[in-house]
């Protein structure tokens, strides 16, 4: 993809010094890159390159363990979320719990932490923290239950087809 040319072409290294959290970020935006493209063993490797361990990078590990079909070891590495940086890493642990709740069928509490992240997300404007496919699938559900303005944005086209459920 192009996105992945790009980084290949300012790979850090030598010629390209940049911090540690610098370096993380890429090799978590090149992990998600690579999974995308299928690639779940190249993004295995970037995101063990990365320099440190952060809440971008772990939800990435969580994620490559749920692309491989492997919840529990996805629940292992979230049980171990980094504290920092806040607000971020507890609504980044918050979100992908949710996802992996989605994943087991567990309705009642995805849709609580969800809203709960959703709440925050939209009153900070942090819409790119809600842009997973995965957590696309999870708020979908929500959307049909109370749409509004910031779901619409993360389900996209697929609001058109999550006919709002009648009341209970």
């Amino acid at each position: 993809t192009a996105g992945l040319a790009a980084l290949k072409s300012h790979r850090p290294g030598a010629q390209h010094p940049l911090p540690a959290g610098t370096i993380a970020r890429w090799r978590t935006a090149e992990a998600e890159l690579l999974m995308l493209s299928g690639e779940r063993d190249a993004a295995a490797q970037a995101l063990q390159l990365s320099p440190l361990r952060t809440s971008e990078a772990v939800a990435a590990e969580v994620l490559l363990a749920v692309e491989r079909g492997d919840l529990a070891r996805a629940r292992a590495i979230a049980s171990d979320w980094p504290a920092e940086p806040q607000p971020r890493a507890s609504l980044e642990r918050d979100l992908i719990i949710a996802v992996l709740d989605h994943l087991d069928g567990e309705a009642d509490p995805v849709r609580r932490r969800l809203a709960d992240v959703v709440e925050a997300c939209s009153y900070e404007g942090w819409i790119g923290l809600m842009r997973r496919q995965q957590v696309v699938s999870a708020a979908r559900g929500l959307y049909r239950d109370a749409p509004d303005a910031f779901l619409r944005r993360i389900v996209g086209a697929d609001a058109d087809a999550c006919p709002r459920r009648p009341p209970h």
